[in-house]
């Protein structure tokens, strides 16, 4: 079976795996590249057609969920993992709107984010527990405020 082809958009926390060629050739993950803004990972695409896009969603700019819709319509084969710090449930939201099937936080490792590339690529969305505690907690947050308000 071939590796699963990964774009790396705006992602210099992961750049160390990259620079690791023993773990990239155990792993079945090949990096195909590392884009530094939407409209050069849509030329990479373009040539070299990954499985799995990986965004810094933190770098993104405020048009950077535009720049992912766009990457979802020009190559929707590609499954898009988006990697997070801070998040709120608006940006969680909109980002999913926006085609990314899992999270990654800026505290993953290395084998967390092979899970998260395998789990995507078998069509299941990725959320590990830290991002979905902080989501979970702004839900409860923002549920405990509207109870106080009304």
């Amino acid at each position: 079976m071939a590796d699963t082809r990964v774009l790396m958009l705006e992602t210099p926390i992961f750049s160390h795996y990259v620079s690791n060629s023993a773990h990239r050739t155990t792993c079945g993950v090949d990096i195909i590249g590392i884009a530094k803004d939407a409209d050069e990972a849509l030329k990479v695409t373009h040539f070299h057609a990954p499985d799995v896009i990986l965004v810094d969603l933190q770098k993104e700019s405020q048009d950077g969920y535009v720049s992912l819709v766009k990457l979802g319509k020009v190559y929707p084969r590609a499954w898009i993992i988006g990697r997070v710090k801070n998040l709120d449930k608006t940006k969680l939201l909109d980002a999913i709107e926006a085609g990314v099937m899992g999270f990654v936080s800026d505290q993953t490792c290395f084998y967390e984010l092979i899970e998260a590339i395998q789990t995507v690529t078998q069509g299941n969305a990725f959320f590990p527990q830290a991002v979905l505690r902080q989501f979970v907690q702004g839900l409860q947050h923002q549920t405990s405020a509207s109870q106080i308000l009304h």
